[in-house]
């Protein structure tokens, strides 16, 4: 099914259970990747106000993450590589294994600062 497809469903969704960050965070990734930045980034501010960290440290973290993710997809690099160091360093937030091969990251790869966290030692340490 092609993005724009099921676009008009996740809204729906959205709408109909305005508590459920899950509707809202796919639709921050489907904008962020077909080049609609204000409504990515809309959603995943909507994403983030009903599940922040504050209120889930696992859960709210994986918003977190794929905010970041929306942030590298629309190109804001600096924003969402500061993100990723505090991920990096943020229990269930994101590791060095999984952010080389997520496609959530692919914006970032070509960008050397991008490649500095991942080899990183400190932001391969354990963390608790």
């Amino acid at each position: 099914m092609r993005a724009k497809q099921i676009t008009p469903a996740l809204t729906a969704l959205a709408e109909k259970q305005p508590a459920n960050a899950n509707p809202w965070k796919a639709l921050a990734s489907l904008y962020s990747i077909a080049g609609d930045k204000e409504s990515a980034l809309r959603c995943g501010r909507k994403m983030l106000e009903l599940l922040p960290e504050s209120v889930d440290a696992y859960a709210g973290t994986g918003y977190s993450l794929a905010f970041a993710q929306v942030l590298a997809w629309t190109g804001d690099k600096e924003a969402a590589l500061a993100e990723l160091a505090r991920l990096l360093r943020t229990p269930f937030g994101e590791h060095v294994y999984a952010a080389r091969h997520n496609p959530g990251w692919l914006p970032l790869h070509a960008d050397p600062r991008f490649e500095a966290l991942l080899n990183d030692p400190q932001n391969n340490a354990p963390l608790l």
